[in-house]
């Protein structure tokens, strides 16, 4: 004989279940907490916002998107990610590679391109690490700009120094009369308060100061050459020729010159003068001027030659008619180098500093020139490098993953890293970088920057 016994046939028969449904609805049975029967509970979210560690309401985040927040305890909403795009070189306004004197443009500006418009018949002259530069006007209004300013061009900032003794205005014919000698700087200033007036200006580095001289001829000459040799300052005012004893502060007359000189400058410790389509050097022992053999460029009656060169090794000049440039050596005479790399009026000095291949191209003319396409004028500087005869267009530190976009305008754009050529661009290109670094943007001289355009785009 056998007994049959049958198992519960329910649920809520069972010994280890709640014993009633009653009251229970939408609940879930779940293990309880002492984990020795089943109970019924409320059952989990059913959506994002039921969560406790999520945001409340929907309300105002539109197009946001959740992600964990900084104590890593939660989601938040956050704007989506994207690239924010940022142009980083503007050919159109030179920025940069243009160092507008920012600290002279407090005045009204007559031409948003230009950086204040104060800086005609200003002066420039590099020495020692340093681009000094200041003096100048308004073109238009007799507004004058008495400043001194240095601009360092390791540390790339600019310091105010103590203002010029009056309102001196210097060259406006791209003429060499700056020099440097024993820690002291001299310029030759052609205008003082919109009238010509013929002073030697002795700035004292270590001083910050100022010493007026007076020097001779005729108040108006647009012909002049100063050469601070280390045996005395020489100038040459058309043909009238002289130098000046550093410690009496007296001129004594030296040999006139054939014409008035074009161009010129000090090479080694010698005076040179361009004038006709030659080019001679000073015999200090014999008084005479003495014919290198070395013809200036021929059939350029703009051929003019503002520069300071700090190793004092070589000249340059430009032809503002046919936006030639040129370097004189005494090895090779008169060479040609590169073409402007912009439509506007030519600069006014070129620098160039101890140790250094780049020249520093600095413009004082101002908005008047509304001939040019390029207006961009008055205290700013452009870098040119002989060295790869390239225009340093931009030098920038980049991130990997950054998104990069260059409308060249039609001309090709280098970008190198580390000293190697990474891409070459010659229409409308977009790229990432893959790898983070120092990227120089160059220009070949024989190209213009108006219509070049770089962007930057960085994902966050």
């Amino acid at each position: 004989m056998s007994l049959l016994i049958r198992g519960v046939t329910n649920f809520i028969s069972l010994t280890d279940t709640p014993a009633s449904y009653a009251g229970q609805k939408t609940k879930v049975p779940q293990v309880s907490e002492a984990e020795d029967a089943l109970e019924f509970g409320t059952p989990g979210a059913k959506n994002f916002l039921a969560l406790t560690d999520t945001p409340a309401s929907y309300a105002g985040q539109k197009t946001k998107v959740p992600q964990v927040n900084e104590a890593e305890n939660a989601l938040e909403f956050i704007a989506a990610a994207r690239f924010t795009t940022t142009k980083i070189f503007d050919g159109r306004t030179a920025s940069p590679p243009t160092l507008y004197l920012r600290g002279v443009t407090r005045y009204p500006n007559y031409n948003p391109v230009d950086s204040g418009g104060r800086m005609q018949r200003s002066i420039a002259i590099a020495i020692d690490g340093n681009i000094y530069v200041g003096g100048g006007r308004y073109f238009t209004v007799d507004i004058w700009n008495n400043q001194w300013w240095k601009y360092n061009v390791a540390g790339g900032a600019w310091t105010r120094l103590t203002d010029l003794p009056a309102n001196y205005g210097f060259t406006v014919n791209w003429r060499s009369c700056t020099g440097y000698y024993n820690g002291k700087i001299y310029l030759r200033a052609e205008y003082l308060d919109n009238a010509y007036n013929r002073k030697l200006l002795e700035y004292d580095i270590a001083g910050d100061s100022w010493a007026v001289y007076d020097t001779f001829g005729d108040l108006h000459s647009a012909r002049y050459v100063l050469a601070a040799c280390t045996d005395a300052l020489y100038l040459a005012v058309d043909t009238t020729f002289k130098k000046w004893d550093y410690t009496t502060h007296t001129w004594t007359d030296l040999a006139a010159l054939g014409d008035a000189p074009r161009a010129g400058g000090i090479i080694g410790d010698e005076v040179y003068a361009v004038y006709d389509d030659k080019t001679y050097k000073y015999n200090k022992v014999g008084n005479t001027w003495d014919d290198q053999a070395h013809p200036r460029p021929s059939g350029y009656v703009g051929f003019v030659c503002g520069c300071y060169i700090e190793d004092m090794d070589e000249l340059w000049g430009l032809s503002y008619t046919t936006e030639k440039v040129y370097k004189y050596t005494t090895a090779g005479g008169w060479v040609q180098q590169f073409t402007y790399a912009r439509d506007s009026r030519v600069w006014n000095f070129m620098l160039q500093l101890t140790g250094e291949d780049k020249i520093y191209c600095y413009f004082d003319n101002p908005e008047s020139y509304l001939d040019y396409d390029d207006l961009v004028a008055c205290g700013s500087i452009h870098v040119y490098d002989p060295d790869s005869l390239n225009w340093e267009l931009l030098g920038v530190d980049l991130d990997q993953g950054d998104f990069m976009i260059i409308d060249p305008g039609g001309v090709p754009v280098l970008m190198e890293k580390d000293g190697i050529l990474k891409l070459t661009v010659s229409e409308l290109t977009t790229f990432f970088i893959t790898e983070a670094g120092r990227y120089r943007f160059i220009l070949s001289k024989d190209y213009s920057f108006t219509d070049v355009n770089i962007w930057r785009s960085v994902w966050g």
